[in-house]
């Protein structure tokens, strides 16, 4: 093969590839063999090698999990972990003397369990009260049967028949009162948490969605519980239910206690209304028919 000097621009026969002299100026020159490989050029990497192809059995890996919303679990999400009865106590106790900072870091995502929360506390809370109901009705029935064998008789009056009508009534309504408990508790806690989220969209305040209203009324629900103090709990459960439930729609809708009140309060002013509309009408009515 032919080469030529880089020099004298000559050219000259040679039969192999890599150092040569130059017959006509001395000069060495480099023949390189253009079939042989290159190196690899400075700081690159080799190429990856290439992926197997997949076997017949290969499916694809599941997607990540998203990530839970962030947030603090109430005691209660983690009763298989504390015990029911630990957890139960542990939320009553922070939802009833710090509301606000109960509900403030409140995950919102875990409703369930603030409804079934909400239906206990109610539940238990019927329950005492039917049994407080039963047992003024017996004295009142006993007062009743005093008065009445002191009353002369007249034809075939019999107060015994009386008294026994009236004890199986007392009865029925007892058992009624046990057994409808827990589905008017559930009924109630949804009943009242979408009519309060309904004027919370009236009022702009519903930004984070049903859950959070939800989550703060089952909790608050829960204090229902304190109906089991004798006379006056059930003024107490509702008067302290309704500030917790105020305290927590303002944390876990970030709506502001103004905006939580306004919702909360508003369905019970609406009723109040309804109530001296409707006096007001019946009393219009029986003066023109008088």
């Amino acid at each position: 093969m032919l080469a030529r000097c880089a020099r004298c621009q000559q050219t000259f026969t040679t039969d192999r590839f890599g150092v040569q002299t130059c017959p006509h100026c001395g000069l060495e020159i480099h023949l390189a063999d253009p079939n042989a490989p290159r190196p690899p050029e400075p700081g690159g990497a080799p190429p990856p090698p290439a992926a197997a192809p997949p076997g017949p059995g290969w499916r694809p890996p599941p997607p990540p999990a998203a990530a839970p919303p962030g947030g603090e679990s109430a005691p209660f999400v983690r009763r298989k972990e504390l015990g029911f009865v630990a957890a139960y106590w542990e939320t009553l106790k922070r939802s009833a003397s710090e509301p606000g900072a109960f509900f403030r870091p409140l995950r919102i995502d875990q409703s369930g369990s603030a409804v079934l929360f909400g239906v206990v506390g109610m539940t238990l809370g019927a329950w005492v009260s039917a049994v407080y109901g039963w047992a003024a009705s017996a004295s009142w029935m006993g007062m009743m049967r005093q008065l009445m064998e002191r009353m002369p008789r007249r034809g075939e009056f019999d107060p015994a028949l009386i008294e026994g009508l009236a004890a199986r009534a007392g009865a029925i309504g007892f058992v009624g009162q046990i057994v409808a408990a827990p589905l008017v508790s559930l009924v109630a806690i949804y009943l009242f948490a979408g009519i309060v989220h309904l004027f919370l969209l009236l009022f702009r305040g519903a930004g984070r969605g049903f859950d959070a209203t939800l989550t703060a009324v089952g909790y608050a629900a829960g204090l229902y519980l304190f109906q089991v103090l004798p006379l006056c709990g059930g003024l107490i459960a509702l008067v302290w239910a309704l500030v917790v439930a105020i305290a927590g729609i303002g944390e876990t809708q970030r709506c502001g206690t103004g905006k939580a009140a306004a919702a909360t309060l508003a369905p019970f002013l609406l009723l109040v209304c309804c109530a001296c509309g409707v006096g007001m009408l019946i009393a219009a009515a029986a003066s023109r028919s008088g």
